[in-house]
């Protein structure tokens, strides 16, 4: 029983076949590649090792490249989305807030000032037991009785009007600093980058199925000024479409997956729709290379992008710093009767200066830092742009801060103003002068 089922006889003869088989199989393989055309697997002969390689390897570039396109793209996306949502936030939030708290706030002014006039008039009789109480000054009072509901009827429109002469006039000094570029300052002239900046939004377009245009378009001679955006937008190829819609390109080369204009030759010829195995040796090398390359030219794409962002928010922050000080000048109104002088409401006209002088400063430094930008764009190299888009992103920190700081200080000034027109931080004179009062009648 041990001999019938031992491992000799019922292994061996299965491993002895196996072994002929196999024998067989590499003698038969041996005799058709020396004998038969070459077999070929997507279009690489079995034995050009580097073809298949190259022909595996090219499309998980593609697929590297795309990754950094996306966040190229997300970026460029963003900056649009800010200019749209500082558009937003003065001419549909703004508005309904304001206009919401200008109804509610303008029926309480007629009785706020008759009780600041009652109070002052009873101050007045009062006088000779307590002396002069500067409590509420008639005349003023009386004034603001006036000029307060006029007042408030009519600047809810302003703040849009401010923010259009803020930006316009940072657009006129950004340009005339922009307009100074240095030349040849920044290197040799190279060919690896478009010298005349793409207009991403020169005129509006319905080419992704809704109007894209710019919210504040900046002009200089009735021409469009290139913005930021523009830049990056042309270091890195891609227009208004490969950015917002890149969908309804599926038919083209790419398939959207990449800026259109990487598949354009000779220049910038950073990809091919194909497969690459059916080109020879030095067309597949060549491709790999420009792959390569295009790589590298999306990752250097994502300092301007960030830089692009940065100066949106910057403005975007000193929108908000307007937004916070105009939504609260109905407030200061409404207590503006009570105070013994109009630093309430007068302290936040002051904070918009204030804002707009922060703001153009800011707009005439990123000015400057444009102008080197366009010198640099102007040279062809993409590596000079680049390397100056790091000092532009540092140069924007700083001016964040600013814009920052002024947006704080804008806060503090309203909670000053308010709190002076309410009489919460002066609320010392009543007493001081009753105290006087006092003193004087008890002497």
């Amino acid at each position: 029983m041990g001999s019938l089922f031992s491992k000799r006889r019922l292994f061996w003869p299965p491993l002895r076949v196996a072994r002929s088989e196999q024998a067989l199989l590499l003698f038969s393989w041996l005799c058709s590649a020396i004998l038969l055309p070459a077999p070929r697997v997507a279009a690489c002969s079995w034995d050009d090792i580097a073809c298949s390689v190259q022909s595996f390897g090219y499309p998980m570039y593609l697929g590297v490249a795309s990754s950094i396109w996306t966040l190229d793209r997300m970026l460029l996306m963003l900056t649009y989305q800010l200019e749209h949502l500082r558009a937003w936030l003065i001419n549909i939030v703004f508005t309904s807030v304001y206009q919401t708290l200008a109804d509610t706030i303008r029926p309480g002014l007629a009785p706020f000032a008759t009780i600041a006039v009652l109070i002052g008039i009873l101050a007045f009789l009062a006088m000779p037991l307590f002396g002069k109480l500067e409590v509420v000054n008639i005349r003023r009072a009386l004034v603001w009785v006036v000029i307060g509901p006029m007042l408030l009827a009519i600047s809810g429109g302003w703040l849009g009007q401010i923010e259009s002469f803020r930006t316009n006039m940072g657009g006129v000094l950004f340009n005339a600093a922009a307009g100074a570029a240095p030349g040849e300052l920044f290197g040799a002239q190279a060919r690896d980058m478009p010298t005349q900046p793409t207009l991403l939004y020169a005129a509006p377009s319905n080419a992704c199925g809704s109007t894209i245009q710019r919210a504040f378009p900046q002009v200089d001679g009735g021409a469009p000024v290139p913005q930021m955006d523009d830049l990056a937008a042309t270091m890195l190829y891609a227009d208004a479409i490969d950015i917002h819609c890149p969908q309804s390109r599926v038919s083209q080369p790419g398939r959207g997956m990449l800026p259109l204009k990487f598949f354009e030759t000779p220049q910038p010829n950073y990809a091919v729709d194909g497969d690459i195995s059916e080109f020879d040796e030095a067309r597949r090398t060549e491709a790999i290379y420009n792959i390569q390359q295009g790589i590298n030219r999306l990752l250097l794409g994502i300092i301007p992008c960030v830089l692009a962002v940065c100066f949106a928010l910057i403005q975007l922050v000193f929108s908000f710093a307007l937004v916070a000080i105009w939504v609260s000048l109905p407030i200061g109104l409404l207590f503006v009767f009570f105070n013994d002088t109009a630093g309430g409401v007068t302290g936040m006209f002051r904070r918009v200066v204030g804002v707009l002088q922060a703001s153009w400063s800011a707009s005439l430094l990123m000015g400057i830092v444009f102008a080197a930008l366009i010198a640099a764009a102007q040279t062809g190299s993409a590596t000079s742009y680049a390397g100056l888009s790091i000092g532009g992103i540092l140069m924007s920190l700083y001016v964040m801060k600013s814009a920052v700081e002024t947006l704080i200080t804008s806060m503090k000034t309203i909670s000053a103003s308010l709190g002076a027109a309410s009489g919460l931080s002066g609320g010392g004179t009543f007493t001081k002068a009753a105290v006087g009062g006092l003193v004087g009648g008890a002497a």
